[in-house]
């Protein structure tokens, strides 16, 4: 009888899920984020660690927010323009709008840092003039992951390249 009930309760969640994930998709107003098609980036110089260079590129993704908070399903890219060196890069931060959610498309250049975090793994990090702070790591799989957080949970994004 608890299997049975077990199983009908997982059946029931797992249904629930899927339709919420359907409606979130399919009601979602956020727009592509704002880039001029001529941005270029500049090949990183050969003698960079391999690590470091696999930041250069144009990545594209879309924010996962666990909380349901602010970014959730926000879209949004991310151009490493350029490493300076083995511990700075410039990058251009572009987001989509999210009238659900007030947010207005736009777009920033920042310095960015590249260093060891915590648990030894290469990482590029800034910060935005208004203080949010965001991390992100470049996959085995040549995936960029990132996070941001300001107060509650952390948002997640996992971005693919793109030309």
């Amino acid at each position: 009888m608890k299997k049975k009930l077990l199983f009908l309760f997982s059946g029931f969640l797992f249904l629930l899920l899927s339709i919420s994930i359907g409606r979130a998709e399919s009601t979602s107003l956020t727009s592509q984020p704002p880039m001029a098609p001529d941005v270029q980036v500049e090949a990183p110089d050969p003698g960079l660690p391999t690590e470091v260079k696999a930041f250069s590129g144009k990545w594209r993704g879309r924010w996962f927010d666990p909380g349901g908070g602010l970014i959730q399903g926000l879209n949004a890219i991310i151009v490493v323009e350029k490493i300076i060196d083995p511990e700075n890069a410039i990058i251009i931060n572009a987001w989509g709008d999210s009238p659900e959610r007030n947010v207005k498309k736009g777009v920033f250049k920042y310095k960015a840092r590249i260093g060891k975090n915590l648990q030894g793994v290469t990482e590029l990090s800034y910060s935005t003039r208004s203080g949010r702070n965001f991390r992100f790591t470049v996959s085995p799989e040549g995936r960029l992951h990132g996070t941001t957080k300001t107060i509650g949970m952390p948002s997640y994004i996992e971005m693919d390249r793109f030309e």
